[in-house]
């Protein structure tokens, strides 16, 4: 935004945009360009470019680690793959089995803690 502003009066407008708008916003523009005695495209340029200056709250999207989100994939499959067991050996009525099964989901839950403490930022 910085450098626009130091060169707006430097910079010749070679690019054409062409914008669609209704009856309604037609109205609405016009007539701000006629309250602020400024051309309609002054109005434009304006609103577009100090649009972020007035939206700081607005909806910031982040990228996810792609090798975090494989992990969780990774940690999803095997959890499925441990349910199926379970209820299997559960039919199976093997309770050993399903002891064994417990501790291997108590620790993946307790690794899926850390992954979820460091994707938060802690250590």
């Amino acid at each position: 935004m910085e450098v626009i502003e130091e060169n707006k009066n430097q910079l010749k407008r070679t690019i054409e945009m062409k914008v669609r708008v209704n009856d309604i916003e037609y109205k609405k523009i016009k007539e701000l360009a006629y309250l602020y005695g400024k051309p309609m495209a002054d109005i434009f340029r304006e609103s577009a470019l100090t649009v972020s200056k007035s939206h700081k709250g607005g909806r910031k999207t982040q990228r996810a680690d792609p090798a975090l989100v494989r992990g969780i994939a990774r940690i999803g499959n095997n959890l499925n793959q441990i349910a199926k067991q379970v209820n299997s050996t559960a039919k199976a009525g093997d309770a050993v089995n399903i002891l064994e099964l417990i501790d291997v989901l108590h620790n993946i839950r307790v690794e899926t803690e850390e992954l979820k403490r460091k994707a938060q930022g802690g250590v």
